[in-house]
């Protein structure tokens, strides 16, 4: 069935993947811009820690086995391009890449996000995050339940729809990028912090 344009910016659903889909960016821009408006350096340092972070995972996720969805773990980048991949299972298109999955790589680049399933970005991102705004939270024993429910909420979204919508990930993936986060959000604050 194909869908008016009219109808599609009528679906809260629409704008709810959107938002999500964007919320890493958006979050980075808004420490940037609380760092201009209090003239202090701690968005900035944040936002290079998530940057250094993704920097990271793009490094790491080559050396896991793990491939997206469609895709048979193991198989080498060589043969990415010339592989036939059945989308009946899938439920979409093109099993190789969905526009969703990364939204820097083209989608004849097998690359991470569209090729390398491990460490999902949004968990790696979110739990970079997470750990440290938390750890920054116990040091100073100021606590906003508030922003650590929006991290949260987001997370946990982009977490369902990156494994049950757009079958980017597999669970796995969000797990492994939960603990490689966590390690360098941990890391990443205890070294602005010395």
């Amino acid at each position: 069935k194909s869908m008016s344009v009219f109808e599609l910016f009528m679906d809260p659903i629409v704008y709810i993947r959107f938002i999500t889909q964007f919320s890493p960016i958006l979050f980075s821009f808004l420490a940037i811009i609380d760092s201009a408006y209090n003239m202090t350096l701690k968005g900035i340092l944040y936002v290079f820690g998530a940057t250094l972070t993704m920097s990271i995972g793009k490094l790491l996720s080559a050396s896991f086995p793990f491939r997206v969805p469609g895709v048979e773990d193991g198989m080498k980048e060589s043969d990415f391009a010339t592989s036939k991949l059945k989308s009946d299972k899938y439920g979409f298109n093109n099993p190789k890449y969905h526009p969703s999955c990364n939204l820097i790589s083209k989608p004849d680049h097998a690359g991470w996000g569209t090729f390398y399933s491990s460490p999902d970005m949004y968990s790696l991102f979110y739990s970079f995050t997470l750990i440290y705004i938390i750890t920054s939270m116990i040091k100073n024993n100021d606590f906003n339940i508030f922003i650590l429910s929006i991290l949260l909420f987001f997370f946990l979204l982009s977490s369902y729809f990156r494994t049950n919508v757009f079958y980017c990930v597999q669970f796995r993936d969000i797990l492994i990028g939960m603990v490689i986060g966590s390690f360098i959000g941990f890391l990443w604050f205890m070294f602005i912090s010395i």
